[in-house]
């Protein structure tokens, strides 16, 4: 939704009313006024939330628009730049025909407007526009350009009528230079194409990046966006943060750590911290993300500041381990738990010479089999 407003009078004043009723009653709410300040705000309802902008200067053409998604929430824009948002939120209206009123809320003063002073606005109104999608950043930037984004003529910076350059995206099939004049697709010889599996650009209904969703056959990986289980390859979509995650183990606490990019624990926050300067490369085991890799000559590690104790308890630990170096006699730890140095207290997972070993200080066991460098393999400690 937007126009251009030129107040002559500061103080309060309704801009956009809306209700089920001719007379402002009925299910109703005021979507854009004034505080008695004279701030620009912006509503949405159920719940209620509010973006409240900068005071307006009176017998100056200004241009208001809104946007609204249950993902991004309610975003205000004045003279093309957002003043702020509500974030993700609901926004509940009716399911019969409503009424929009500019300039006064009529005999719906009593309906919600949450910090609007609602009445009688005064000075001038134009080009008042309402769109079935939110529009993007870039799109309401265009609204407030000169006539010849509308003016049903190619011209300016223009790839096509009306769209492209500083203007509104184009559709597919229409002419393109870049692909930021297509309409979240790619501009493919000069033309906004058709949306793919494979083209880089979430678009479609995909939850992310080339994946998830009906359309697309290929599943998120690990931490990529999704809407529900069959949208990720762990088969387990959190819900609330809307990312792909490991199915939790129903018997009991457990820590991963993914080590894409940090060293986060996402599912208990027993998160670590690098020693010496690690770093993180791509691809990891799955063939996207991040792989942790560490240099022993630089004494790289993770620590984990909170404590867990692995004294007098049953455990696993297992991990993806790609070894570039292995040298017969030498010691590379993998997990390690100091606890005084005695008998039972002094936990280590490491690969001794060229075989995997658990060791308890006084006690240990060592794997059979050699591992070679440069080769992918799965270990698990029990």
């Amino acid at each position: 939704m937007s126009l251009w407003v030129q107040r002559t009078s500061t103080g309060e004043g309704t801009l956009v009313h809306y209700s089920t009723e001719t007379d402002g009653h009925g299910w109703c709410t005021v979507l854009i006024g004034f505080s008695s300040a004279g701030n620009i705000i912006a509503t949405a309802w159920a719940p209620d939330n509010q973006v409240t902008g900068p005071v307006l200067s009176i017998n100056t053409w200004t241009h208001i628009a809104t946007t609204y998604s249950p993902t991004n929430g309610l975003i205000l824009y004045v003279n093309g730049a957002s003043v702020g948002s509500t974030g993700a939120q609901s926004n509940d209206a009716p399911s019969e025909v409503v009424i929009l009123t500019l300039g006064n809320s009529l005999s719906g003063g009593e309906c919600s407007s949450q910090s609007i002073a609602t009445g009688t606005f005064y000075g001038y109104l134009d080009e008042f526009r309402v769109y079935s999608r939110e529009l993007s950043a870039t799109e309401i930037y265009a609204l407030t350009k000169d006539k010849t984004c509308f003016d049903g003529i190619m011209n300016g910076d223009e790839t096509d009528i009306d769209c492209g350059g500083s203007c509104f995206k184009c559709a597919v099939g229409q002419n393109c230079t870049l692909t930021k004049d297509c309409n979240n697709v790619l501009c493919t010889n000069d033309i906004c194409a058709n949306s793919t599996c494979t083209d880089g650009i979430q678009n479609q209904d995909e939850t992310d990046v080339d994946c998830g969703g009906s359309t697309c056959t290929k599943r998120c990986s690990l931490t990529q966006g999704c809407l529900s289980n069959t949208d990720c390859t762990t088969d387990y979509c959190d819900t609330t943060a809307k990312k792909c995650r490991v199915v939790p183990y129903a018997n009991g606490t457990y820590s991963f750590w993914p080590m894409d990019n940090n060293a986060v624990d996402i599912i208990s926050g027993l998160n670590g911290k690098g020693v010496n300067s690690p770093t993180y490369e791509t691809p990891g085991i799955t063939g996207s993300g991040y792989a942790l890799k560490l240099i022993r000559d630089k004494h790289q590690y993770i620590t984990i500041p909170t404590y867990k104790s692995f004294v007098n308890t049953s455990f696993t630990v297992e991990m993806w381990i790609y070894p570039t170096t292995l040298i017969d006699g030498n010691y590379y730890g993998l997990f390690t738990q100091y606890d005084p140095e005695s008998p039972g207290r002094s936990l280590q997972m490491m690969i001794r010479g060229l075989q995997l070993t658990l060791d308890f200080f006084a006690d240990g066991v060592t794997g059979t089999t050699s591992l070679t460098t440069y080769t992918w393999y799965h270990v698990a400690f029990v």
